[in-house]
């Protein structure tokens, strides 16, 4: 909501902070500055992230800036499991109700490795009662033999 009578203009850059495999989160740090003349409020929303993640949270959706300012703002993605690759954002930038800029952001995915089997996500008891059984079977292999050498 930039003062009446100037334009409001803004540059916005975002780069990755932490993060980029399938299934974590990725953060990205934009950081906004005002090149216009005036004090001007902006609001920040982010878009067209849907085919790779399920939910993006911006550590703050308004920022007034006077000119010359910059912020940093992060952003917050929860990368889908089956997420890879090259993906893409949008991250708009509003002042008052128009839309004063538009900038695409690409970010990579590293798949996930191996079998897709993770010890984090709730499945440690499976992998529990696997080595479980191993042990079981080794033991009952050692006491055949031995009873068999008898």
């Amino acid at each position: 909501v930039g003062s009446s009578g100037g334009e409001s203009k803004v540059s916005v850059s975002a780069s990755l902070e932490q993060g980029g495999e399938a299934g974590n989160s990725l953060v990205v740090k934009s950081i906004l500055v005002n090149t216009g003349e005036e004090e001007s409020t902006y609001l920040l929303n982010v878009a067209n992230y849907n085919s790779w993640a399920s939910r993006a949270s911006l550590e703050q959706s308004s920022v007034t800036l006077s000119p010359g300012q910059s912020r940093e703002v992060l952003i917050t993605f929860d990368v889908n499991k089956d997420a890879e690759g090259s993906q893409n954002f949008n991250l708009e930038v509003l002042s008052g109700n128009e839309l004063i800029a538009n900038q695409p952001v690409q970010v990579a995915i590293e798949g996930r490795s191996g079998l897709g089997i993770s010890f984090g996500e709730g499945n440690w008891q499976i992998w529990a009662i696997g080595a479980l059984n191993v042990i079981l079977i080794a033991l009952i292999i050692i006491i055949a033999v031995r009873i068999a050498r008898k």
